[in-house]
């Protein structure tokens, strides 16, 4: 199994994060993916895990392949573990000096749990006043849910993103993806980051708090400013875009398309590309604002311009005509194409007692050639004899 957890092997130029120690107290995903995303940055990572079976992701029964965690592996490979009990006075002992090493402790546990277990920020800083202790909850820390449990689904439902997606009179569609986990983890890598650029000017570490309900909220961003603003609520409009038509997929005679048209010189651009330069004149759809009222006509002319050919055909008259433009891919078809087109993002490593395991690394390429070569997710407490 590879035991370089923050380095190269293959001696690429060091990550920025070269150095930096991470304390990782996490469960699942939003701060085990917060911890990924600093160790492929080059952060040294140390995942403290209850010796009580770990984090409970490690359970194959969800996202199994085999006897192998898809969760556990995909949000801890490049990542160290020590099992420690934090109640034990003598395993306590080896977390506290832990501490007074590290530049950074991640956690998604609540502010009650931090407490009992003496982890909390007062208590950590007194051990070492530069750390930074970043910490995602539920819910802000004078909010009296703080200590609640908190998950993805709460924070898709409380947000209103499920009443957000899908067209009226759709039942609530959670995101297939686990946003709120991803986004409260990539915006407290963001706090983290701004965290270690101040104690470089002042010397003292800071807490960081990210609230999922808050960081979820966030993410309606204009849609949040035309509400607050000026009282617009939302409406469902499926695959199209509420506020630019056509922005949309479109179906061709096998398999569907999408239309970017954000700017005007796009939507005469589309009108040459299906051969319906009719079109730009029409006053029906002269300009965006006027497409938006009538976008069931303008959707009908697309549906019966484009089902003549298919999508291949679309693809190149559009990129001819230079309408921004793609096909509609499956998962399956998107990761098949990825193996040529981002093949760097692709990577194996072999997970000792099952085999080779291939998965997607760091989107983020430095102009230095940086990048972390994905190594093994570490066995419950691999690295004992290493770290206490």
């Amino acid at each position: 199994m590879q035991t370089a957890a923050h380095t190269d092997p293959g001696g690429s130029p060091p990550l920025p994060l070269a150095g930096i120690r991470v304390l990782e107290l996490g469960q699942v995903i939003s701060a085990p993916y917060g911890g990924l995303l600093l160790a492929e940055l080059g952060a040294e990572v140390i995942k403290i895990e209850s010796p009580d079976g770990g984090d409970s992701s490690r359970n194959a029964e969800i996202t199994g392949i085999g006897e192998l965690s898809a969760t556990f592996v995909t949000f801890n490979h490049n990542k160290r573990s020590l099992a420690l009990d934090l109640k034990s006075p003598d395993d306590y002992a080896t977390f506290a000096g832990l501490v007074t090493s590290a530049d950074v402790v991640l956690t998604n546990m609540t502010p009650r749990v931090l407490r009992s277990l003496s982890a909390d920020y007062d208590t950590l800083a007194a051990l070492n006043p530069a750390l930074i202790l970043c910490a995602i909850q539920g819910f802000s820390g004078d909010d009296p849910r703080a200590d609640a449990p908190s998950y993805d689904l709460t924070h898709q439902a409380l947000s209103g993103l499920m009443l957000f997606e899908g067209q009226p009179g759709d039942p609530p569609l959670r995101m297939c993806l686990p946003i709120a986990d991803l986004s409260s983890a990539q915006f407290a890598v963001n706090g983290i980051l701004a965290a270690l650029v101040a104690r470089g000017r002042t010397g003292r570490g800071e807490l960081v708090r990210v609230p999922m309900y808050n960081a979820t909220l966030s993410l309606l961003t204009y849609t949040a400013t035309l509400y607050l603003t000026s009282g617009k609520e939302p409406v469902r409009t499926g695959v199209e875009h509420e506020h630019t038509v056509p922005w949309q997929a479109v179906a061709t005679a096998d398999g569907d398309v999408v239309l970017a048209v954000r700017a005007e010189r796009f939507w005469q651009r589309l009108c040459h590309a299906i051969e319906r330069p009719d079109l730009i004149d029409d006053p029906r759809f002269e300009s965006n604002s006027v497409r938006m009222r009538n976008r069931d006509e303008l959707r009908s002319i697309l549906e019966k311009s484009l089902a003549g050919h298919g999508a291949d055909h679309w693809l190149r008259r559009l990129a001819e005509f230079g309408v921004p433009s793609a096909r509609v891919r499956t998962v399956k078809e998107a990761l098949e194409a990825a193996r040529t087109e981002v093949a760097p993002m692709v990577q194996s490593y072999d997970q000792e007692g099952f085999g080779t395991v291939t998965l997607l690394g760091s989107p983020i390429e430095f102009g230095s050639g940086a990048r972390l070569a994905v190594a093994a997710a570490p066995d419950l407490d691999e690295y004992r004899d290493q770290l206490r």
